[in-house]
């Protein structure tokens, strides 16, 4: 019931910003494409770095501008499974699917109006990737949190 209301408190508070159901939405597709299995703290770690890439002068300055730029995101591609995700439909989403879909919804109406705690070492991480991911310039990154299936840099 608690998070029912949370959810809905968000949900009403973020209608007064212009163009923030977008913006939530594409937060929301990328927190449940990269991390819906993980841990909330680690859902929240992903939020957090898109976040702070909308808010740096050296990103786009929205969260779906972040989201789609070109080899930023592995899931992103422009398909149409993909943009309908990015405006908040979960149309051929499973029961379990659409339970994680919602956690990743309340993750980034929190992390969207300023309610969510961040981590400190993320202050001002603008990185993150999974532990497979051996790129060259990831092994040039200093890593300031692990959580589950990513590294932060």
């Amino acid at each position: 019931m608690k998070s029912i209301l949370l959810t809905f408190f968000l949900l009403f508070s973020i209608n007064s910003f212009a163009g923030s159901t977008s913006e939530v939405n594409c937060l929301t597709a990328a927190i449940y494409k990269e991390a819906r299995s993980e841990p909330f703290k680690c859902q929240q770690a992903v939020a957090e770095v898109i976040m702070n890439r909308a808010e740096h002068p050296g990103y786009p300055d929205s969260i779906c501008k972040v989201i789609k730029q070109p080899k930023q995101f592995s899931w992103w591609v422009n398909s149409e499974a993909n943009r309908k995700l990015l405006k908040g439909s979960t149309e051929g989403l499973n029961k379990l699917d659409m339970l994680a879909y919602q956690e990743a919804k309340q993750i980034a109406l929190l992390a969207y109006t300023g309610l969510l705690e961040g981590h400190p070492a993320l202050e001002d991480s603008l990185h993150f990737a999974t532990l497979e991911t051996s790129n060259k310039w990831i092994r040039k990154k200093k890593v300031k949190m692990l959580c589950q299936n990513h590294k932060f840099m």
